[in-house]
Order: C-alpha cells, then structure tokens, then sequence
C-alpha cells in the first residue's frame, strides 16, 4: 500500500467519480483506476461496488476511507514540517 493509492482513493470517495478525481488528481481515468486497482489487490478485497459507468463506496471502503483520510492528512502534516 501507497500513500499515492491512498491518496487516489480518497479523492475518488470525495468527488464519486473517477472522471472528477482525475480532473482534480492532474491526470487520465485510468491512472485512477490502475492505483483503484492495485490498492484493492494490496488490501486482498474490494472498496467499490462497480456498476457501469460508476462507483459506490462499500461498507468496507466506507471504514477504509476514514483510516486513509486520517493517513494522508498526517502525512501532509508531517511535509509541513519541513516546508
């Protein structure tokens, strides 16, 4: 597990949709889907139900994205220090 693929997650949690992530991340939708896809292979399960052309956080995501939001907020904190 990345802080990047913890970062992507969380950005595609906040804006629904990986179009919207990838706008705010500066890059492709796939690139999004790719980390998508290798931090749900690192965890060893899911974080979305997929549907065609959408994402819907599943109750396991839902509890992932609150221990990620704090990791990636203390991360940032942690650059901070040194800025």
């Amino acid at each position: 597990m990345k802080l990047s693929q913890l970062k992507f997650f969380c950005t595609v949690v906040e804006h629904k949709t990986i179009a919207a992530a990838a706008r705010e991340l500066h890059c492709v939708p796939s690139n999004v889907t790719l980390r998508l896809r290798e931090l749900e292979e690192s965890l060893g399960g899911e974080l979305f139900f997929r549907d065609k052309n959408r994402l819907y956080v599943n109750p396991k995501g839902r509890l992932f994205y609150q221990q990620a939001r704090d990791i990636v907020a203390q991360a940032e904190r942690s650059k901070q220090l040194f800025a």
